[in-house]
């Protein structure tokens, strides 16, 4: 008889509430540093947070940038330089950023 891998381990793991919890505690970690990071010449009342959307059947944790102009803090333009403070936040907490195309 022949071992047969649970094809939805992966997706059976990532919902667990031990590891969604992980997955918060390391999304909180890049929230603050980016926060630290993050360039001061856009309004304040943005700020980088964590918004967990996790069900059982999704572990979704997302880090997100509430500043209206964020997008220019992270990516620049021809009249702005570029901060990357999501970015660098997540290599400065000792993750990896991944990027992955933009899906139509």
């Amino acid at each position: 008889m022949a071992f047969l891998p649970n094809p939805s381990f992966l997706k059976e793991l990532q919902v667990e509430p031990e590891i969604v919890q992980a997955l918060e505690k390391a999304a909180e970690a890049v929230a603050a540093e980016a926060n630290k990071l993050r360039h001061r010449f856009m309004r304040e009342e943005g700020a980088v947070l964590v918004r967990n959307e996790s069900s059982r059947v999704h572990a979704d944790v997302y880090i997100v940038n509430t500043d209206p102009g964020g997008h220019m803090d992270e990516w620049g333009s021809v009249n702005n330089e570029l901060y990357a403070p999501l970015r660098t936040a997540v290599s400065n907490t000792g993750l990896e950023f991944e990027t992955t195309p933009k899906s139509d």
